[in-house]
């Protein structure tokens, strides 16, 4: 756990070495400056005063050179630390948060299907954190820690008090040590308190998204009691960290003392055959609490690590998963005619670990052939617009377009060449003008009002104050179904791609609004290979061909008016049709 995330760390930190050597030099000299040499010259400075020999007049000298030690250390050495420090974090954290877009962005929709997408957000928000604390930790205080520790010794042993400075690294040793032992068994502590918190995040989300249906059906007591459950338990989690955290300290604080002790015995025993003077006597004292202070960092750096260990663990396992779906070739997609082409394709959901939903499946759809796709709830017409997209990868077989099988394609180049009008079409939380050019992102202001225009949204979008500035809401909450469905359409319309598909399209359309979408969409789908998918049997009567699906197989296939002779599946269907919907 603590190998990947660390390697993570040092990956994303490799291009900005030099920074990061002077980020860690800085603090190093300021310490040795205020903390090893400032201390040195003020002993000197006691000495004199223990032998009488000191006056203003020559004291400048010294007062000058402690004087500007100081403010070298502070005010200079600290703000060049600060500068290097926080430029490094942020170049690292802008990398970062690239590399989490990158990462989510091109998952497969199993990926996110099967994650809270509040998990996700907490998750990422967690490892940038966890990245800015790491480099606080190392830069703020690991390196004063060692840099006090090797001064101190170092000075020590240059005075002659070598048996001192072997008590300090004995010292610092089993401090070092206690630390290190007491604070391994925090680490899965601190993981479960750390995924107990990312599941409150995603809870929470869950429940903030679905806000909707929680006021429906009257749910708000319910989803406050599932909510205090997964609260309860983080709060026992956190309550066995704060546990472990405190017996863990109670160790450290009774090795702390022996530092203390260890300084006064060696000054009292320097003192007692003059072995060193008063100010080395001081010089001890500054030191050793210089070191205990910078040792007990080492608790929160303990804790700072563990912590930063646990909240980095889960996305840096997504980051460094390799991709479920991905681009065997960097060959694009070049269409002609647009062909489609479904050859003995075997599919299987969750990675071949879930049902099957298509075994031997072949269909083939002339270019420019508008097909239709009927059938009950889990008959696979779904899932065949989904394998087409190549949202998820076939089992066995192969789907080609234009003779080129799309595995062996660019994914971004088979989506440019699909206009998708999804079920339940979502919209970004932006202005209606973004959504709508979403579909052609350099599209100019004609271009969207006609594409609104032609998918009759213009209608509803001059009657909103702010026009096509508005900003829709998360998912597009603050529009209807109806009016995002037609949002949906005008992006696919503005795409216009060689090859349509309607995904019920106009399931979530008034009887008005579904005659004008029809209008719209005969134009659209002129000279275009197009897939419609529908429960209103009324939207794909005029098609050139219809399929119908059952458990994965083709049982109809035939114009509406073929199907309806053959009296059969479709034509009861039809006769079962109430409203231009299926009776399930």
């Amino acid at each position: 756990m603590q190998k990947d995330t660390l390697s993570l760390f040092i990956k994303l930190s490799k291009h900005y070495k030099v920074r990061l050597f002077f980020a860690l030099l800085m603090p190093a000299m300021a310490v040795t400056t205020t903390g090893i040499i400032a201390p040195y010259v003020l002993s000197i400075f006691i000495d004199r005063l223990q032998g009488g020999n000191i006056s203003l007049s020559n004291s400048w000298g010294i007062i000058l050179i402690y004087v500007g030690l100081v403010l070298v250390g502070e005010v200079i050495l600290w703000r060049l630390a600060l500068y290097f420090a926080w430029t490094l974090q942020i170049d690292i954290m802008r990398n970062l948060y690239v590399a989490i877009f990158n990462k989510l962005g091109r998952e497969d929709l199993m990926f996110h299907s099967n994650r809270f997408g509040g998990s996700l957000i907490s998750q990422s928000t967690k490892l940038i954190g966890a990245i800015e604390r790491f480099y606080d930790m190392i830069i703020w205080q690991v390196t004063p820690m060692v840099t006090t520790i090797i001064g101190s010794v170092v000075t020590m042993a240059v005075f002659g008090l070598w048996q001192y400075a072997v008590f300090l690294i004995v010292y610092s040793m089993i401090f070092m040590v206690v630390v290190y032992i007491g604070s391994r068994f925090l680490v899965k502590i601190n993981q479960k308190e750390a995924n107990a918190s990312t599941k409150n995040s995603g809870t929470l989300a869950d429940m903030v998204t679905n806000i909707s249906t929680v006021k429906a059906f009257g749910n708000e007591d319910y989803e406050l009691r599932r909510a205090s459950k997964v609260v309860k338990d983080w709060h026992d989690k956190s309550g066995k960290l704060m546990w472990g955290v405190i017996k863990a300290t109670g160790a450290f604080s009774s090795i702390y003392v022996l530092g203390a002790i260890g300084a006064l015995v060696f000054a009292v025993i320097g003192v007692e055959y003059k072995i060193i003077s008063l100010g080395i006597v001081y010089l001890m004292f500054i030191y050793a609490l210089n070191i205990n202070r910078q040792l007990w960092e080492m608790t929160s750096i303990t804790r700072t690590f563990n912590r930063i260990i646990g909240d980095a663990h889960e996305m840096t396992q997504i980051l460094k998963a390799d991709f479920k779906l991905i681009d065997h070739s960097k060959r694009k997609l070049t269409l002609n005619q647009a062909g489609v082409e479904f050859k003995n394709v075997d599919f299987i959901h969750d990675l071949g670990d879930g049902q099957q939903v298509f075994k031997d499946f072949t269909l083939r759809i002339e270019p420019g052939q508008k097909v239709g796709i009927v059938g009950h709830s889990g008959s696979g017409k779904t899932t065949l617009t989904r394998i087409l997209l190549r949202f998820s990868d076939i089992t066995n077989g192969k789907i080609t377009i234009d003779g080129q099988d799309i595995s062996q394609v660019t994914q971004q180049s088979l989506h440019k060449a699909v206009a998708f009008v999804p079920q339940e079409p979502l919209l970004f939380h932006r202005s209606l003008k973004e959504n709508i050019a979403y579909g052609k992102n350099d599209a100019s202001d004609k271009e969207i009002v006609d594409a609104s225009r032609k998918a009759h949204a213009l209608e509803f979008i001059d009657d909103l104050p702010d026009k096509f500035e508005t900003i829709v809401g998360e998912r597009g909450i603050k529009l209807s179904g109806g009016q995002r469905q037609r949002i949906a359409i005008a992006r696919a319309i503005l795409k216009d791609a060689p090859i349509l598909v309607l995904d019920e399209a106009t399931s979530a359309l008034d009887s008005e609004s579904e005659r004008l979408i029809k209008l719209s969409l005969d134009e659209l789908m002129k000279n275009r290979t197009t897939i419609v998918i529908a429960h209103r049997l009324s939207t794909i009567a005029k098609l050139d061909r219809i399929i119908v699906l059952e458990k994965g197989k083709i049982i109809e296939d035939g114009s509406h008016d073929e199907l309806l002779k053959n009296n059969s599946v479709y034509a009861q269907l039809w006769s079962h049709q109430s409203g231009g919907f299926i009776e399930l």
